[in-house]
């Protein structure tokens, strides 16, 4: 369980664990294409995918684990044929919910121990959101728990 102060320290170490998710699928990309090249690996991360939005990235790691591991096994693919789905719905909650913690304001419940953090939704009518501290790890372990994933298809690149 992590112990952190105050609404403002959760939020941040929300959307620090979530930009190395964002990183790990950057990575993923541009080893896609390039490996060999540093220089190159640095220049399409900075010209190209820095640019896209994360949804872009996402559909494009989607895009490209499609292409690796097709679903229909053929004498092209060498046998590999994985679901990701499971994946990329997780890094598209997570996504979402890093949204919640980058655009709404937080409300201050130190007063109930259990609460993590409140965040005020004003669309259309106000919606509080409460994280108790418990939903806050869970959020946490499953970033990290893409973020390992992703790394792992990364390095599965270099070795083919």
């Amino acid at each position: 369980m992590i112990e952190l102060l105050n609404a403002d320290e959760y939020r941040g170490y929300f959307i620090s664990e979530f930009a190395k998710l964002e990183r790990a699928i950057d990575l993923f990309i541009a080893n896609y294409f390039i490996q060999k090249n540093p220089r190159l690996h640095n220049e399409i991360i900075s010209v190209l995918i820095d640019r896209l939005s994360f949804d872009g990235k996402r559909t494009a790691l989607k895009a490209l684990l499609d292409l690796k591991y097709p679903k229909i096994e053929n004498i092209h693919n060498s046998g590999k044929v994985r679901n990701f789905k499971k994946l990329l719905d997780e890094i598209g909650k997570s996504s979402r919910i890093r949204n919640y913690y980058a655009h709404y304001f937080s409300v201050d419940y130190s007063n109930f121990p259990q609460v993590a953090i409140a965040l005020v939704q004003f669309r259309d009518s106000v919606n509080i959101i409460i994280y108790k501290k418990n939903e806050f790890d869970k959020q946490i372990q499953d970033i990290n728990k893409s973020f390992i994933e992703v790394q792992r298809l990364k390095d599965e690149l270099k070795i083919e």
